[in-house]
């Protein structure tokens, strides 16, 4: 019989669910382990893991284990490394599955900054009549003279690409390989990200949350993007480097930084970034709002149907060993 560990939190109804529509599949649930503690006996006809931890040591104690599902994407405490090593175990994670939500939250976010919207909020506040004085207007973009560079090509940045180009900017993307994409004129592997950031007007990161990009968009890159650029970070924010990014943005690079995604919850209030009328920082509000909770659920049950039958290819959100190896 199929043995399915839980190793945390479900809720009861789905637990219900999964109860009724496998009735032949043996599930241990969080709250049955003792201690929340997962022993050498009940690792050993695991064949099937929910969660997202797994260390190294308890790969040798789960000899019958074919699948993992991490219910989030962050994978950082699953050892990918020596699980892909085996050779025979699939790892899946849910794809976000707002993305059309996404892809508005970034396009309104850089009509925002193109159009200098917060610059003139803060401008009036002191003086009404300052608004019409200087030279704001005169710098305020259209859209469609500008280039938009969309790093990373999931479908996070495939929506976000879509849209860009249905604006009529000349989008380009980075992938981690070189590829035909349906929304970009130009696609390069990350290896010549730094070919292709300098002409950039607008840079909008969407990278999985593996170690592979840990702090992967720094000082480097902040130096060659251009002066009064766009950045957004969606989905992952560890994958910049957030003193660098706070150097550069006190020192005036940015027209724009929209920051929802953290390496941490958020930034810490002594951080100058809560201070800078060029930067908008939001809690994760790119994939609201969720038109369908139940979506990463399913998804998950599906799998199960296709892991039970042994149809493997029709399994959904695997996961990409090249993209996620360290």
């Amino acid at each position: 019989m199929t043995h399915i560990l839980f190793r945390q939190p479900l809720a009861l109804r789905y637990q219900q669910l999964l109860i009724k529509d496998f009735p032949n599949i043996r599930f241990t649930f969080f709250e049955d382990i003792e201690d929340q503690k997962v022993t050498d006996d009940l690792w050993s006809d695991v064949e099937v893991l929910f969660g997202a931890e797994f260390l190294v040591s308890e790969l040798a104690k789960a000899p019958m284990l074919r699948w993992i599902h991490s219910p989030q994407c962050n994978l950082d405490r699953i050892c990918l490394d020596e699980v892909f090593a085996t050779g025979n175990v699939v790892v899946t994670c849910p794809q976000e599955q707002n993305v059309r939500q996404i892809g508005e939250y970034v396009m309104a976010t850089v009509f925002a900054f193109s159009k200098q919207l917060f610059s003139f909020k803060d401008i009036g506040r002191d003086d009404p009549h300052q608004m019409w004085k200087g030279d704001l207007r005169d710098k305020t973009w259209i859209l469609g003279d500008k280039t938009f560079l969309q790093v990373g090509l999931d479908n996070i940045g495939t929506e976000v690409t879509r849209c860009a180009h249905c604006l009529g900017m000349k989008v380009q993307g980075v992938h981690h390989r070189r590829s035909f994409h349906p929304h970009c004129e130009t696609v390069v592997a990350e290896t010549d990200l730094h070919s292709i950031l300098p002409n950039a007007d607008v840079v909008c990161i969407s990278l999985p949350c593996s170690k592979r990009y840990y702090h992967w968009f720094g000082e480097d890159e902040f130096k060659l993007m251009k002066d009064d650029s766009i950045l957004v970070v969606v989905h992952c924010g560890r994958v910049v480097d957030m003193k660098a990014l706070e150097k550069a943005a006190v020192a005036g690079k940015f027209r724009g930084v929209i920051m929802d995604a953290y390496e941490k919850k958020a930034p810490p209030k002594s951080s100058p970034l809560w201070n800078l009328s060029s930067v908008l920082l939001t809690p994760q509000l790119s994939g609201y709002p969720h038109v369908s909770p139940d979506g990463p659920f399913q998804s998950f049950c599906h799998n199960i149907h296709c892991y039970l039958t042994e149809a493997y290819d029709d399994l959904k959100d695997i996961v990409d060993e090249k993209v996620y190896s360290s």
